[in-house]
């Protein structure tokens, strides 16, 4: 089988710690840092509704799911053919430019979201290839 279920497994399971993580990085540790460089007030998150925001948690972890199912087939295949290190080089480099594609190009959030990209990328390769 080309694609094993112990695949989707490691890849929901690493999905998972990042939405857990990004909970906990953009609410109690930077929260505030966050809500500010975005102009977020208080009356602003006062006023959401956990409706309005459910379909971006949704496409997020879709897309997170898909982001690390897609690394850990990489991690995979070249662990099969002995070329780990550059694997490791091009996907993490595919997921910092993808990053700064999709991130809100505000200067004063760039280092947090840097940092919880780290964070999740070391939670994704630590079950993806630790629980291998």
């Amino acid at each position: 089988m080309l694609i094993s279920t112990s695949l989707l497994i490691r890849a929901l399971i690493a999905t998972v710690l990042s939405q857990v993580t990004g909970a906990i990085w953009f609410g109690p540790l930077f929260g505030k840092v966050y809500a500010k460089a975005l102009n977020f007030s208080q009356e602003d998150m006062k006023d959401s509704k956990p409706s309005d925001m459910a379909p971006l948690f949704i496409g997020e972890f879709i897309t997170k799911f898909i982001i690390f199912f897609f690394i850990g087939f990489l991690i995979e295949q070249m662990m099969n053919v002995g070329g780990v290190l550059i694997s490791v080089g091009i996907i993490i480099s595919m997921v910092y430019i993808s990053q700064f594609l999709w991130s809100h190009n505000k200067k004063d959030i760039i280092w947090l979201m840097i940092g919880k990209l780290i964070i999740d990328l070391s939670l994704a390769y630590g079950v993806l290839i630790i629980m291998r």
